[in-house]
C-alpha cells in the first residue's frame, strides 16, 4: 500500500510540474500552453530577466530565483516583479564576500501561476544594482504563455 501511495504522489507531482511550467500541453483543440524561461546576469548595475509578450497570448509567471551576488560593501537589493496587475517586491542581502561567491538564494514559486495584467504583456523580474565591485548576480524566471482562443 505504501508503494502505491508513493506512485500516485509521483504522478500527481509530474502532472502539476508539467502544467505549472507549461510543457506545451494542449488545453483543448483551440488553445495551448507553451513554457517560457528567461535568465540574466548582472554585476554593478543589476539584472533583469523578462518573459516575452506574444500577440494574443497571456504570459504567466510560475516562479523565479535570484542569486544576489556580492559587492565591495554589503547591500540589500530589491527584487521586483512587474507585468502582473500589481507588482511584487522582495528584498535580499548581497554580502561582502570573496570574489566568486554570492549571497543567499531568493526563490519564489507562485501557485497558481500569476498572469500578466493583459494579453501581449511581458513579465520582468529585476534585481537591483549591486554597486561598486558587484559580481555574480543571476536572475532566472519560468512561466508559460496561454492562448485563450
Amino acid at each position: 500500500m505504501r508503494h502505491l501511495n508513493k506512485s500516485v504522489i509521483t504522478i500527481i507531482a509530474c502532472l502539476w510540474t508539467s502544467l505549472a511550467f507549461g510543457q506545451a500541453i494542449p488545453a483543448d483543440s483551440s488553445s495551448q500552453r507553451f513554457g517560457v524561461v528567461a535568465a540574466a546576469t548582472g554585476t554593478t548595475a543589476g539584472a533583469t530577466a523578462t518573459l516575452p509578450a506574444v500577440q494574443g497570448k497571456i504570459t504567466y509567471i510560475c516562479g523565479f530565483s535570484v542569486t544576489p551576488g556580492s559587492a565591495t560593501a554589503a547591500i540589500t537589493i530589491n527584487v521586483t516583479v512587474t507585468g502582473p496587475t500589481s507588482p511584487f517586491t522582495y528584498s535580499v542581502g548581497a554580502p561582502v564576500t570573496a570574489v566568486g561567491t554570492t549571497g543567499a538564494l531568493l526563490s519564489q514559486t507562485f501557485t497558481p501561476c500569476v498572469p500578466a495584467s493583459a494579453p501581449n504583456t511581458t513579465i520582468a523580474v529585476a534585481a537591483g544594482a549591486l554597486g561598486a565591485g558587484g559580481v555574480n548576480q543571476d536572475v532566472n524566471v519560468s512561466g508559460y504563455q496561454f492562448s485563450p482562443n
